[in-house]
């Protein structure tokens, strides 16, 4: 919600208690950017859409007016108050401590401020910590193809052309769940897509981990057909062709019928994998459109490529096999990541970084490697570092650093070095290549 949007000139707002708020240097430079700029047009409805900026793009995404680029918004009247604008969120939160003092004389209007307030910028960590706000949005869990063709079956949205006004209805949830969050719109739109979610009208569909684990082996197969290399950048008409290619796959696999509802599915797959390129030289010239195409074109990039994130891709097929298993040899789960690739998918990675905050080894007395798995929600009664220590210790008597760190993270509240925080609740044990952490 829009946080002073009550604030309508009145008898009451006399009462009303304001605050100062400082600004920051980079919000400043930004604004000051803007001075002189003509507003953003409303964009025109056209059947084939041409490649708008990246902000742009996000404006025409989820029907936001430039106009709102820049709002104090907090999720309810009581809640922490937030200044977003296109590309950042910053906390607002009272400066309690200054050395400096500024006298008025009584009939200044500023006696009516109490102690100003400045502006915290939100980091990634702390955004992929807020909340979202789901109220008055269903979401709709998709395990299966069967869930894709009923969910589907509720809103038919197979138009032989997108235009603006029908995307936006695709996209009244996501708006709705924008609205009532305190995010930038550059950040929400990260945040949306990494959580899974993809818009349906006025529900959001969440995808879950076998759906995924399908929709991910076909694009790669895809990816390997369009792309020589698949350590190369694939750019906009290439990541367009993959998206074609997936899409019309699934539909002759499993003997569908045209289906938007896939198409944004295998897209929001795809945009979780890949990381967009720095080449900037690269402009999305996207091939003519089709009726597939058309959500395409308001969801890739406008300048530069992609690169596919192999370590991100290994660590999801490992954390489904682990979570399925719960104890495997290690060379057994290098095999079963292996029958889980197309053939010809062959990147190279290091599985001790894979494995990081989801597992623990074990060696064996044959020396084979036994991984466990283990996540933090896991530990998540050990709310103490004493309690967790001693958990991760009745599991294994020695640990290296590396493999301890994630799971005592969370706790260390002051953000010291780990290793220091470590010296507190056990033995530390220093070598040449490696730290080992013991009970005391």
């Amino acid at each position: 919600m829009d946080l002073y949007s009550r604030l309508n000139p009145s008898s009451k707002i006399g009462n009303t208690s304001y605050h100062l708020v400082q600004l920051t240097k980079d919000l400043l430079e930004e604004l000051d950017s803007k001075k002189g700029q003509p507003a953003t047009p409303t964009p025109t409805p056209t059947p084939t859409p041409a490649v708008p900026s990246e902000h742009d793009r996000l404006l025409r995404k989820y029907d936001v007016k430039a106009s709102e680029n820049y709002q104090f918004k907090s999720i309810d009247e009581l809640a922490t108050p937030y200044l977003t604008t296109p590309s950042a969120t910053y906390k607002i939160r009272q400066q309690n401590h200054s050395n400096c003092v500024m006298l008025l004389h009584n009939n200044v209007n500023f006696l009516n401020f109490d102690n100003y307030l400045i502006l915290e910028r939100q980091n990634t960590h702390q955004l992929r910590q807020m909340k979202l706000s789901f109220k008055d949005v269903p979401i709709k869990e998709l395990n299966s193809i069967a869930d894709i063709k009923q969910l589907h079956s509720d809103n038919e949205d197979d138009h032989d052309c997108l235009t603006v006004q029908q995307l936006n209805k695709i996209y009244a949830s996501s708006k709705k769940l924008l609205e009532n969050t305190p995010i930038s719109i550059s950040e929400f739109d990260t945040l949306i897509l990494q959580s899974g979610y993809v818009p349906h009208y006025n529900s959001l569909a969440k995808i879950h981990t076998n759906l995924e684990t399908m929709i991910l082996n076909l694009l790669l197969s895809c990816i390997l057909e369009v792309a020589e290399d698949i350590n190369a950048e694939l750019l906009p008409a290439q990541a367009a062709d993959v998206l074609r290619r997936t899409y019309f796959k699934i539909l002759e696999k499993f003997r569908l019928e045209k289906n938007h509802l896939i198409l944004r599915i295998v897209t929001n797959v795809f945009l979780r994998y890949v990381q967009p390129s720095s080449n900037a030289a690269a402009v999305a010239e996207l091939p003519p459109l089709d009726e597939a195409d058309q959500y395409v074109a308001y969801s890739l990039i406008a300048t530069g490529g992609y690169l596919l994130l192999h370590n991100k891709i290994i660590r999801f097929l490992t954390m489904t096999i682990l979570e399925k298993e719960k104890t495997i040899l290690l060379d057994d789960l290098l095999i079963q990541i292996r029958l889980n690739l197309p053939v010809n998918y062959l990147p190279s990675f290091e599985i001790s970084e894979i494995l990081s905050g989801f597992s623990y080894t074990q060696k064996l007395d044959n020396g084979q490697l036994e991984i466990h798995h283990l996540t933090v929600d896991q530990l998540s009664a050990y709310k103490t570092p004493q309690e967790r220590f001693s958990r991760l210790f009745g599991l294994k008597s020695q640990w290296t650093l590396e493999e301890l760190q994630p799971f005592v993270a969370p706790l260390n509240a002051k953000g010291i070095k780990i290793d220091k925080f470590c010296l507190k609740y056990c033995r530390v044990k220093k070598t040449k290549n490696r730290t080992v952490l013991m009970r005391r």
